[in-house]
């Protein structure tokens, strides 16, 4: 990918960003807030999937369940589904600021800090001792990805609107 393509990606996501809050804010849900600025401790990361990859479903399902159950409240993790149009710009964003090359692009993919873990071995083996690491230096907001924080507020509002729709108790 060229040195061009992250701004016209960033310009396309900024494009993208009104057309989905204004599907959102459809049906009086009302307008959504971006997250909140990460709190003294709080590590915010982001795992791109596809819900056709096993791979994902493993990670998804199996791996940070227990991470998340370690680490608790300080540890918060946005979903973000790269066979959707938003989710797809962000993920080719991560690709090219974070320099992955192509031959290792893929998903599950999480983003944490500085930091991108391709695959399922590395969320699995390198991701707890990072969460605990940057826990330890006081937390670190979502990675630095234009739009990402809007796309993640939206993300967490659709979850929380499916979540009351369900009768269930929301979750991001």
């Amino acid at each position: 990918m060229s040195r061009l393509r992250v701004p016209t990606l960033a310009l396309l996501l900024l494009l993208a960003l009104p057309t989905v809050a204004l599907a959102q804010s459809e049906g009086n849900q009302g307008p959504t807030a971006p997250p909140q600025p990460a709190t003294s401790g709080k590590v915010r990361a982001v795992l791109f999937y596809s819900p056709a990859c096993p791979h994902c479903h493993d990670v998804m399902y199996k791996d940070l369940p227990p991470i998340q159950t370690m680490f608790g409240d300080s540890l918060e993790i946005a979903y973000l589904r790269t066979d959707k149009d938003l989710g797809g710009l962000l993920f080719d964003m991560v690709n090219e600021i974070y320099g992955i090359e192509d031959i290792y692009q893929g998903v599950p993919m999480m983003v944490i800090g500085e930091h991108a873990l391709v695959g399922a071995r590395d969320i699995r083996e390198q991701f707890p001792a990072l969460v605990a690491s940057y826990i330890q230096q006081g937390g670190v907001d979502w990675p630095d990805v234009p739009g990402l924080r809007d796309a993640v507020g939206l993300v967490q509002a659709e979850a929380a609107l499916t979540a009351q729709a369900k009768g269930a108790p929301a979750q991001a």
